[in-house]
C-alpha cells in the first residue's frame, strides 16, 4: 500500500447524520483486500462540539483470524507566518522524540517537552514525532484565541508541515496528527505483527478512541 495506508482512497458509506454529527462506515471488501487482507469494519464519526469538532474511531473485527492495523489522524490548520506561531504540550510520563530515518524510525528518550516555537527549519528533517502527549496548543504570538488539539492516550503524535529548501520557507498550514502507529524501527525483523506501536485486535473485538480539535 502507499503512504498513509489506503482507507483514504475508499468510498465511506454515510451511516447516521444529524445536526450534531455524522458517521461514516468503510467495510472490507475484495478491493481492500488486495492491500489489507482482513475483514474488518471501520466507523468514523464526526460530532459538532460548542466551539469545535470530536472525531471518534471504531475499528472492528470481522475476520475468523486475529488482525493487525494501524490508524491515524492528518488534520491540516492554515497559519500565516510560520515565525508568529509557537506549540504548548501537555503530555504524560517521559516523552520520547522519534526521528525519521527513512524508511525507518529511531527513538531519543527522555526530551525535556513543554513549548516549542516554530519557524521553517524547524521542519528541515520532516515531521517531528513524540510519544506520550496528550494535547498540543497552537498559539500566535499576537492573537488571544488559540487551536487545541486533544488526543488522551494515544501513543504518538506527529507534527508537520512541507518544507522548501530553495526559499526556507514552509507551506500555510500545520499539521498536529494524532496516531495509533507508526513507520518500521531502524533495527526491525520485517515481520509486521511485531512492529512497534502496532495494534491487534482478536476475533470480534473492537477499538474506539477519539480526539478533539477546539478553539479555546
Amino acid at each position: 500500500m502507499t503512504q498513509h495506508g489506503f482507507a483514504r482512497y475508499n468510498e465511506f458509506e454515510i451511516i447516521e447524520d444529524n445536526e450534531k454529527f455524522i458517521s461514516y462506515k468503510l467495510t472490507s471488501s475484495n478491493k481492500t483486500k488486495e492491500l489489507y487482507p482482513y475483514d474488518f469494519e471501520l466507523l468514523i464519526t464526526y460530532t459538532i462540539l460548542e466551539n469545535g469538532v470530536s472525531i471518534k474511531w471504531s475499528v472492528k473485527n470481522t475476520d475468523s483470524k486475529k488482525i493487525y492495523f494501524s490508524i491515524g489522524a492528518h488534520p491540516a490548520f492554515n497559519i500565516s507566518n510560520i515565525n508568529d506561531y509557537y506549540l504548548e504540550f501537555k503530555k504524560r510520563n517521559n516523552t520520547c522524540q522519534i526521528v525519521m530515518e527513512p524508511p525507518y524510525h529511531n527513538e531519543i528518550n527522555d526530551i525535556n517537552l513543554k513549548n516549542l516555537e516554530l519557524d521553517a527549519k524547524t521542519f528541515k528533517g520532516d515531521a517531528l514525532i513524540y510519544t506520550n502527549v496528550d494535547a498540543i496548543n497552537l498559539k500566535n504570538k499576537n492573537e488571544k484565541e488559540y487551536l487545541k488539539v486533544s488526543f488522551e492516550n494515544f501513543p504518538l503524535v506527529g507534527i508537520w508541515t512541507p518544507y522548501y529548501k530553495e526559499t526556507n520557507s514552509t507551506a500555510p498550514f500545520l499539521c498536529i496528527e494524532p496516531w495509533y502507529g507508526l513507520c518500521d524501527n531502524i533495527n526491525s525483523d520485517k515481520i509486521y505483527k511485531n512492529k512497534k506501536y502496532i495494534n491487534s485486535l482478536e476475533i470480534g473485538e473492537s477499538f474506539e478512541t477519539s480526539y478533539k480539535i477546539e478553539i479555546i
